[in-house]
């Protein structure tokens, strides 16, 4: 019986030693090829270069960018995000056809971005890849009609669809040239289901 006890415990032993030596080994491969990065979501700042507060309306980053003072500030921002380890910056578009009153949406009328939120965008991906970052992740949002998970409680358009998709590659043709070398595409931002949506077969 003790015999039998024996060979358990060294067969319970050596099952341990394996497990233990095969996760040394996993944990070892990807502690080598896998290092964090370490990101930050910059989509607001006001006319005035701040970013605190709550009230975000109309302090989309690409709106004010432009303004007297707002680059300057955002330059220093992404130079101490990044001297703090921030490696990627993730920016949030919202974008419709038509803008009526107070919002953080821009024009995407033609499937194309104009000015000056064009040169704004620029400028910003400039910014970003002369500040060191080594990813770009845009995430889209369109708005309205255009926003097919109508979470606006608008009815979406299926003829918005074209206008969406040729505003997005023009904005990706834009990443892709002024911004890091690494870009990272969200095609709708938290699109996801919810309780609430309107589902589609």
């Amino acid at each position: 019986m003790n015999s039998f006890k024996h060979h358990k415990v060294y067969s319970l032993l050596s099952m341990i030693l394996i497990a233990f030596t095969l996760v040394t080994k996993i944990q070892g491969k990807a502690l080598a090829y896998s290092t964090p990065i370490l990101g930050m979501n910059f989509d607001f700042i006001n006319a005035q270069g701040q970013t605190n507060g709550c009230d975000l309306t109309g302090a989309d980053l690409i709106k004010n960018y432009n303004m007297p003072g707002v680059r300057p500030h955002v330059q220093d921002y992404l130079k101490q995000m990044h001297d703090n380890g921030v490696s990627s910056i993730r920016f949030l578009i919202w974008h419709e056809t038509t803008i009526t009153g107070p919002t953080n949406a821009i024009p995407s009328v033609g499937g194309v971005i104009g000015e000056p939120y064009r040169t704004n965008l620029i400028q910003y991906l400039s910014d970003i890849r002369t500040a060191g970052y080594s990813s770009f992740n845009v995430s889209f949002s369109p708005r309205g009609a255009g926003n097919p998970t109508e979470k606006d409680g608008i009815t979406y358009d299926p003829a918005q669809f074209d206008e969406n998709w040729h505003f997005i590659q023009d904005v990706r043709g834009l990443a892709k040239q002024y911004g890091p070398a690494t870009l990272r595409v969200d095609l709708d931002n938290e699109a996801a289901h919810m309780t609430g949506w309107v589902t589609r077969e």
